[in-house]
């Protein structure tokens, strides 16, 4: 019995031993992971250090750099200082030749240098004198460029002395008058104009073409502080033609009868001079505007094959609304709404009879401005309403 209960023991040791082994291995593979992990941090950790390292000694290199750049333009600049000095000491005259004579026509350089040589020699210098003649003429010729760009034309006037400072405010005056006729055009729709202003051609667009009449002309024309300020405008002229909203009325649209064969009021647009060809065509257009989503359409002249083709722009309305239209024609006008979206040029085929030309087919450039967002309506001008959306054909209550 007792070895029974002794053997019972024994497998019961045997049998705790090996769990405890379990357990501790377990352990051991978890802090084996752990340990891994640890290591892993640690490395990326490094690697990290010395990134941070190395970009750390390019930032040192860069301030270096930038450290020495400093000092070189600090040396430069005290050796030009030093330079100035000496002439300022020692020659008045080396001082005008070298800083002032060259800005004389540049009048915020002059004065910068002129208050240098006036504060630093008697009046019994060198062209002391002449130095503060153009100083005080510069300061005349600022206050007045000041004046004029706040349009005050008349103080402008009583601060110019010289002809020519007249002649700057007078010009000036003349300029911005310019620019309100060129608005006007821009706010009025004016195609021909509008063409020029888009082009960004500032003789054209401005009527310079006698003033600069050969190419040396233009060429030195272009190289002035006016050329540039002018192109500045047409640029600014630019934007604001191509963000307005445009509108053209055609107020004889329904001088002639309701065409019920095309459905349509026809409006004569304009004629082709090449004896029924194609080529000779011009491009359907109203007042130099390319409409290209309207109806166009295109009819043999009255007088035959021989004759000039005739181009109608087509207002297309129901019946009922023709009829209404057709009781007071002249209390109707068509008005055509639309945003500018360029410039063409499109050639077309003309014939000239010119008696000094003895006639035949000559290239014609139609220049146009080209259109989008276009609507058509028709308006009750007596009562100042909108009876019909024609692009949309709805009928307005």
């Amino acid at each position: 019995m007792k070895m029974k209960i002794l053997a019972i023991l024994c497998c019961l040791f045997l049998l705790n031993s090996c769990k405890d082994d379990d357990v501790l291995t377990k352990a051991n593979k978890d802090l084996k992971n752990k340990l891994l992990l640890a290591k892993v941090k640690i490395g990326t950790l490094e690697s990290q250090n010395k990134n941070l390292t190395k970009q750390k000694l390019q930032l040192e290199d860069k301030i270096n750099n930038m450290n020495q750049d400093f000092d070189s333009m600090r040396e430069t600049i005290q050796q030009k200082q030093q330079q100035v000095e000496e002439i300022q000491a020692t020659d008045p005259t080396r001082f005008w030749i070298s800083k002032l004579a060259p800005n004389v026509e540049d009048c915020l350089k002059f004065m910068e240098g002129a208050q240098i040589y006036i504060h630093q020699f008697s009046k019994n210098a060198p062209h002391y004198e002449s130095v503060q003649t153009i100083l005080h003429r510069c300061k005349r010729e600022t206050t007045i460029k000041k004046l004029v760009s706040a349009l005050k034309f008349k103080k402008a006037m009583k601060v110019a002395i010289t002809p020519k400072e007249k002649k700057l405010v007078t010009f000036a005056k003349q300029e911005y008058a310019q620019y309100g006729s060129i608005m006007k055009k821009v706010n009025n729709g004016d195609a021909a104009s509008i063409y020029e202003y888009l082009k960004q051609n500032v003789i054209s667009a401005y009527s310079l073409e006698k003033r600069y009449n050969t190419p040396l002309k233009v060429k030195k024309f272009k190289r002035t502080e006016d050329y540039r300020e002018k192109f500045e405008k047409l640029t600014a002229l630019k934007d604001i033609i191509m963000g307005k909203d445009y509108s053209v009325t055609i107020h004889s649209a329904f001088k002639k009868p309701f065409d019920v064969a095309h459905s349509a009021f026809l409006v004569q647009i304009g004629r082709s001079f090449g004896f029924d060809m194609k080529k000779a065509a011009p491009p359907y257009s109203y007042q130099n505007f390319n409409f290209p989503n309207l109806e166009y359409i295109s009819k043999q002249g009255p007088f035959g094959e021989n004759r000039p083709n005739m181009q109608f722009l087509k207002i297309p309305v129901p019946e009922e609304v023709a009829a209404k239209i057709e009781k007071s024609p002249k209390n109707y006008a068509c008005i055509i709404h639309f945003k500018v979206a360029g410039t063409k040029e499109m050639p077309y085929k003309f014939y000239d009879n010119n008696k000094n030309d003895h006639g035949g087919l000559h290239t014609i450039l139609a220049k146009l401005v080209l259109t989008d967002q276009v609507k058509m309506y028709i308006k009750d001008t007596k009562k100042n309403k909108l009876i019909y959306n024609v692009t949309e054909e709805i009928i307005i209550p």
